[in-house]
């Protein structure tokens, strides 16, 4: 054995530090859907019948590891309706989750935001017909939580989750939507 190998290998060996496997990753993805629907505002007796294509570009991308792995989702849907590019829109979505496990515990993290669309129907202000317009709707929420294991079948799960729900506003006053905040602890 070479001399400076001999010394070399104890010295590595002493100061090694512990090193942890991360595989990153991308994921890039697109689909297309085409549906169809005869009664898309649900009127007793529908007007027309409609076409509505979705193009939907994905990325998702994060990291997995022994102990805890990240993920984040983001997809922009368009939404295209045939013959009423006045409900044509956009769709935001992003979506984060990460996880962390040790021994005995584990924490959760689970956030989104979103822009989706609500199709809404409305009587006109005279009764004579229907106004049909899209409505944003706009969602935040997060839900962290933590769980410790007392023993082999038994454990302890805390949870929180908020959700923050508002709908974009049009110049008609009553949209039959109302914004909303929800809390929920468990134990």
């Amino acid at each position: 054995m070479n001399i400076k190998t001999c010394y070399l290998l104890p010295v590595i060996a002493l100061f090694s530090s512990k090193s942890h496997a991360l595989d990153w990753f991308v994921e890039p993805d697109f689909a297309f859907s085409e549906r169809y629907t005869d009664n898309l505002r649900m009127l007793t007796t529908p007007t027309r019948d409609n076409l509505i294509s979705t193009l939907s570009p994905n990325l998702q991308m994060g990291y997995i590891a022994d102990d805890n792995e990240l993920i984040t989702d983001l997809k922009l849907n368009q939404l295209l309706y045939y013959g009423e590019s006045a409900l044509d829109f956009s769709e935001k979505i992003a979506n984060l989750t990460h996880m962390y496990q040790a021994e005995h515990w584990k924490t959760d993290l689970e956030a989104r935001y979103g822009e989706e669309s609500s199709l809404s129907t409305q009587l006109n202000v005279n009764g004579s017909g229907n106004l049909n317009f899209q409505v944003p709707r706009y969602t935040k929420s997060i839900s962290p939580g933590f769980t410790y294991q007392l023993t082999e079948k038994n454990s302890l799960q805390l949870n929180y989750n908020y959700v923050d729900v508002t709908f974009g506003r049009q110049s008609i006053s009553n949209l039959g939507f109302s914004d909303y905040i929800n809390q929920q602890v468990s134990a």
